[in-house]
């Protein structure tokens, strides 16, 4: 048996009731103290990167994704470069090719001028530069 000054004699279930609903009057006080809410999270509690290992994880992963996604990029450059100097050779094929069919017609043109033929001489012009473009080709394939 205890003794207490105010109650006298308490059986010792009643002061463990006792002791055990004060500790819970103290925890549930302490709770409510801004020092002790900070220091248990209470209202900030850790998110899913808070530890080391996580955190690390996932530096690993944006890592891995970063390298990946610079290797993509560096190779699509390496495309687009390709396939800019390959038109850049097609317009110059083509600007050649125009140039020459000009030539073609402006001397075909002054020909049929000097001969004074003039209608039968735009359909000579017309088939010459075709074949004209033909034998060109057909020395640039080779």
């Amino acid at each position: 048996k205890h003794y207490c000054a105010t109650f006298g004699v308490f059986p010792v279930c009643i002061t463990y009731c006792l002791v055990f609903s004060l500790s819970i009057a103290l925890i549930f006080h302490s709770f409510q103290s801004l020092a002790v809410r900070e220091f248990l999270c209470l209202d900030d509690p850790p998110g899913p990167f808070d530890s080391l290992e996580e955190s690390r994880a996932f530096c690993e992963t944006l890592e891995e994704t970063n390298y990946r996604l610079q290797k993509e990029l560096n190779e699509k450059q390496k495309e687009v470069e390709t396939l800019k100097k390959l038109l850049n050779e097609k317009e110059l094929y083509i600007n050649e090719m125009e140039k020459r069919l000009g030539d073609l017609n402006l001397v075909e043109t002054k020909h049929c001028k000097l001969s004074g033929e003039g209608s039968e001489c735009s359909g000579e012009v017309e088939s010459s530069a075709t074949e004209a473009d033909q034998r060109t080709l057909e020395e640039d394939s080779r």
